[in-house]
């Protein structure tokens, strides 16, 4: 925000330069960003919304230099009827609106605001418009204290509603545009319609022109985070909104109207109606808090003195008492002081933050280093970027709709999402991968591989939970076509090849395949995971149907699995001993029906050979006329081998015989 010095200095007349103004307020904590031509700007922090004023910073340089305040003159000269019999407050909303004050002045003369009351609005950042408007602009800077003026002729019944918003409601703000209200956003209305956005915009049809003569100033508190949330739901902020989202003094409402109606008949010639209408129904109260200087010192790392801390806080005005604990007296002001710990802060920033010394950190020193599990998830990380695949790093909040899509259920539904695309959080890393792909395919790339390590969210038994995945989305040929030939494109044996490698590179067992049907993927080419007879994870293609909503062309081929189940699997990995004996290698073939799965040969072959079976692998497969259109023929190498002793013919010879009975038994296998 903008501050004028030599506004700031009029309220509290310390004799410092403003270089010198600038680095105190800069070392008390309200930095200023730079200076130019005496105007400071100055980075305001989020919960200090008492110094989004003149006068709010001019108490700072009051507390700072020592200097009394000096505040403007508030006496207004009152005239003709009582305001309550012309205007009328009624608030139906006091959870969102605590207090809300009116004054009348009529006989106002619209016109060009004086050179003075200009220059100060437009050094501050504002831009003047007419006598009135550039009053309540100029009492909101100077206070804090957002204003706004109706045209009192154009309020139905001259009466004001404080109200939440009708269904289907609209209005239309000053700004021309016709905005549609929600019901929890709170609204000023006449006894007709809504004429104003509650601590956000005024109504156009209210609005002062140059034909008004008649004004209804406004001054309230509205709740913080229902001025927040309808400016962000309308897309609005404004100066009064940034103001009130950050809090406003109830207390300080009076004098800000009081303020505005003095000048109105100052500098508009207006005559102010005796009285204020000003509905307040519970009063907020300053409140106490007691602060040890034992513990304010433990904070601080200080061994400040009770004097030092008592004088700090007097220079706050918040009236201390006491010595061990000290009482304070929060002013209302000040919403930002709840607790022990921010009485210790305020003393800290008046004493000076340059009078903690500088010490050695103490305490235990530990060992650096990464933990076991850290050390497996870089791993993981490190074979998926061994595939060849580039890493990507998607949001948490995805689309909920790309989430239906691929079958999953969204976790968690924002209220106030910042967009469509981003309204729910993620169940699944793969909705965040096929955006991705989307987004790339856009921009015109192909032959595309991504890989993503993450957290996912979850909620169980109304607890909320957290996973890693990894997951990888592929598209395209798995290597770039050269010289040797064109790359045929990725398909679900790719990436299943893909993942058996990385998991034995990793360490862990071999994974079993599953057929199974998901929404959003392709029926027969998708596949329920599993590692040690659990649950392990989903791979497969994306449906064409699914794929073609979002643009993507090509098969779209998927896999997560879950990190800390493979964390577990890899983690009871062994070593053994280089084999002593020779190995004996046969092979088998066998016919058996085209439906069979390699897992139920692999697992009746490996249950046949026992312990002898060191390596499995299939080098042959016939499909014809001969054989018949539902069956096949396979062939297998068996690699066998005994750890103890030489194996014998015989054995051999034995061990094959138990692995044709366990194929013939298990898949009906017939041999030739």
């Amino acid at each position: 925000m903008k501050y004028p010095t030599h506004w700031v200095l009029e309220y509290a007349p310390a004799p410092w330069s403003a270089e010198e103004l600038a680095e105190r307020l800069t070392m008390s904590g309200s930095e200023v960003e730079h200076m130019r031509d005496g105007v400071m700007e100055v980075k305001v922090t989020p919960n200090r919304g008492d110094t989004l004023s003149m006068i709010g910073l001019a108490r700072e340089v009051s507390a700072l230099s020592g200097v009394a305040m000096q505040y403007p003159d508030l006496s207004v000269p009152e005239w003709g009827p009582d305001v309550n019999t012309l205007a009328r407050v009624d608030i139906e909303a006091p959870d969102l609106c605590p207090r809300y004050a009116a004054r009348v002045v009529r006989n106002v003369k619209i016109g060009p605001s004086p050179e003075w009351l200009a220059n100060r609005i437009e050094a501050a950042g504002l831009r003047s418009i007419s006598n009135v408007v550039d009053v309540t602009n100029y009492v909101m800077l100077e206070f804090g204290q957002p204003l706004h003026a109706f045209d009192y002729a154009l309020l139905q019944d001259h009466r004001i509603i404080v109200r939440r918003a009708l269904p289907g409601e609209t209005i239309t703000t000053i700004d021309g545009v016709e905005r549609a209200l929600g019901p929890d956003m709170l609204v000023i209305a006449d006894a007709k319609h809504a004429v104003a956005v509650a601590g956000v915009m005024g109504g156009s049809d209210s609005e002062i022109s140059d034909t008004t003569t008649d004004v209804l100033l406004e001054s309230a508190c509205f709740d913080a985070l229902s001025v927040r949330r309808t400016a962000k739901g309308l897309g609005m902020s404004t100066d009064a909104s940034y103001r009130f989202e950050r809090g406003v003094d109830p207390n300080g409402v009076a004098r800000a109207i009081d303020r505005a109606a003095m000048l109105l008949a100052e500098l508009a010639g207006g005559e102010v109606a005796k009285g204020v209408v000003d509905v307040y129904p519970v009063p907020v109260e300053p409140w106490t808090l007691t602060l040890r200087p034992a513990r304010c010192n433990a904070l601080l790392g200080t061994e400040f003195t009770t004097g030092q801390m008592v004088d700090a806080l007097a220079a706050l005005n918040m009236a201390p008492a006491g010595a061990d604990p000290i009482s304070v007296t929060v002013p209302t002001y000040r919403p930002d002081i709840h607790r022990e710990d921010d009485l210790a802060e305020e003393v800290c920033r008046m004493v000076g933050y340059d009078f903690i010394p500088a010490t050695a950190v103490r305490g235990e020193h530990l060992n650096g280093g990464i933990s076991a599990w850290e050390r497996f998830r870089r791993s993981v990380h490190e074979t998926a970027l061994a595939c060849d695949w580039q890493e990507a790093v998607t949001s948490t909040l995805v689309d909920e709709a790309t989430v239906n899509a691929l079958g999953f259920t969204a976790t968690a539904r924002l209220s106030n999402p910042l967009s469509r695309e981003v309204n729910v959080v993620r169940p699944s890393l793969l909705p965040g991968l096929v955006d991705t792909v989307r987004r790339n395919l856009r921009q015109g790339r192909g032959d595309l591989g991504f890989f993503e390590v993450g957290r996912t969210y979850y909620v169980k038994d109304n607890a909320p939970g957290e996973d890693w995945k990894w997951a990888a989305a592929v598209l395209g040929p798995p290597v770039t076509a050269s010289w040797t030939g064109t790359a045929a494109p990725a398909d679900f044996y790719t990436l299943k090849g893909a993942l058996d490698a990385a998991l034995a590179r990793l360490g862990a067992p071999a994974a079993v395949y599953e057929p199974c049907e998901q929404i959003g993927f392709h029926p027969g080419r998708c596949a329920a995971i599993s590692l040690n007879g659990r649950p392990f994870g989903i791979i497969g293609e994306v449906h064409p149907d699914a794929a073609g909503k979002w643009d993507i062309t090509g098969r779209l081929i998927l896999f997560e699995v879950d990190v800390a189940a493979l964390h577990h699997a890899a983690s009871a990995r062994r070593f053994e001993a280089l084999p002593r004996f020779p190995t004996v290698a046969r092979d088998i073939s066998f016919v058996v029906n085209r439906d069979v799965p390699q897992e139920r040969i692999a697992a009746a072959i490996t249950r046949g050979a026992g312990a002898l079976l060191k390596d499995l692998t299939l080098f042959d497969v016939f499909r014809g006329e001969r054989l018949g259109p539902d069956v096949q023929s396979m062939a297998y190498r068996l690699t066998l081998r005994a750890d103890d002793r030489t194996l014998s013919d015989a054995e051999a010879v034995e061990t094959m015989d138990n692995v044709r009975a366990a194929l013939a038994a298990d898949i009906a296998a017939s041999f030739r």
